[in-house]
């Protein structure tokens, strides 16, 4: 199941850090990611979906959820009087199991103010952890991952210039030994590019950034992944307002060819209100009816494809 959501395809996330962008530091989830207003405790989650015999039910027309829908997801999050996330629990349906999804556990941990591991458990087995560790004073040394028996996997070391800037992230396997590189390049402050190599220190791949101002409230910026020989591999553009939200998005291809355009407007409390998508496979309007508290946090959303409504996402919140 897709939402096509901000906030729930970020709870959807998972935290164990791919091979591919093993240089992304680790970050658990943050309470920002939900837009959380207010000193919340604890936020329990529901998503439904019409019984499979049920009427369409459109954007335009007005209907109530009844005892015949389904429940198909509750999520449950933690968060202590600090506003870190401790816990993010997923709990889903038979069918939903049926289709590779799991209910699953993510545990953060903190010391003085900063994450320190991150735990995954699946099924009520632990699948794999993340241990932190940081400089006496400044930013994150390195990460090490560990499988569900405690044993390395692999672990991860940053190097920074004077600026406190990355400049080189190395991944080492369970003997510490090298099997990848990143380097960093930047112009001034900004990150301009990222040069791959391999475990016999061969550059693989490049990605190159850039951004401009078009106005004070509009700004683009954009990424292009290549070959050892300067070859496009992929790449994306973005239109961004001032406060990051993504306005438009594009994927391209090896050709530079558009195989995916997608478009977002945003209500006044800064939640996705509306998403277009085109693509060479799809072609989508998504609408979220989105209702909030008093705090401004929203409670309720209808999630309407094409008209249609997809689902139903239900939230409680405790606040202290």
């Amino acid at each position: 199941m897709i939402l096509a959501l901000r906030s729930i395809c970020l709870l959807l996330l998972t935290l164990s850090a791919s091979a591919q962008d093993f240089d992304e530091i680790p970050m658990g989830i943050a309470k920002n990611n939900y837009q959380l207003k207010g000193n919340v405790q604890s936020v329990i989650q529901h998503t439904y979906v019409p019984a499979k015999d049920a009427p369409i039910y459109m954007a335009d027309k007005k209907w109530e959820r009844d005892a015949g829908w389904t429940k198909m997801e509750t999520k449950e999050l933690v968060i202590d009087s600090s506003g870190h996330v401790l816990q993010l629990k997923a709990a889903v349906l038979e069918d939903s199991k049926k289709a590779g999804i799991s209910n699953s556990k993510t545990q953060m941990h903190y010391a003085k103010e900063k994450l320190v591991a991150i735990v995954h458990w699946q099924e009520e087995k632990r699948i794999d952890s993340i241990r932190l560790h940081y400089k006496r004073v400044g930013p994150l040394d390195n990460y090490t991952v560990y499988d569900h028996k405690h044993k390395i996997q692999y672990k991860v070391t940053y190097a920074y210039d004077r600026n406190g800037r990355v400049i080189t992230v190395r991944k080492k396997d369970e003997s510490n030994y090298p099997v990848a590189m990143v380097k960093y390049k930047y112009n001034q402050n900004k990150l301009i590019e990222k040069q791959y190599f391999n475990r016999d220190f061969i550059h693989t791949d490049t990605r190159r950034y850039s951004d401009s101002k078009v106005s004070d409230s509009l700004y683009n910026s954009s990424f292009v992944l290549m070959d050892n020989t300067g070859k496009i591999k992929t790449g994306m553009t973005f239109v961004k307002n001032k406060d990051g939200a993504i306005l438009e998005q594009s994927t391209l291809n090896s050709e530079r060819q558009v195989t995916d355009y997608r478009k977002y407007r945003y209500d006044s409390h800064k939640e996705m209100a509306e998403a277009s998508i085109f693509s060479t496979t799809l072609q989508q309007n998504i609408v979220n009816k989105i209702s909030y508290d008093e705090q401004g946090n929203w409670t309720s959303k209808e999630v309407y494809h094409n008209d249609i409504l997809f689902n139903l996402v239900e939230r409680s919140l405790i606040y202290r």
